[in-house]
């Protein structure tokens, strides 16, 4: 996806790949971002986060989130209330893939961080 250039990410979901790296994954601030901007600013688009967008998302999530089935987050909402015709979200969430496949929305699997690709409805 990266080498074809055509990827994409929510400037939300791209605080939440920062905040995982840095806290949960023990890697220094300055490296993340430092790494992480070339990428960014000459591979992967930030779109912007619209009121549409966000009033879209909210009604995903009070539609969709269930604490125990589908522990969606505001963030995953927002992924799937951004996705337009031809769209198609990769993550490793498997809630997040299950409410995309509900809504129609391509999905692409990912591995988690043990290789481990998700369990899919």
């Amino acid at each position: 996806m990266l080498r074809r250039g055509d990827c994409a990410i929510p400037a939300p979901c791209l605080g939440e790949v920062v905040d995982r790296l840095i806290r949960r994954d023990g890697y220094a601030s300055e490296d993340v971002t430092g790494k992480l901007a070339p990428l960014l600013s000459e591979i992967v688009a930030i779109p912007p986060v619209d009121m549409a967008v966000g009033l879209r998302a909210g009604v995903l999530r009070s539609e969709h989130y269930h604490r125990k089935k589908a522990p969606l987050s505001q963030v995953d909402c927002l992924v799937l209330a951004m996705a337009r015709d031809g769209d198609a979200i990769a993550t490793s969430d498997g809630s997040l893939i299950n409410v995309a496949i509900r809504l129609e929305i391509p999905v692409i699997p990912l591995p988690d961080s043990e290789g481990r690709r998700p369990n899919v409805d």
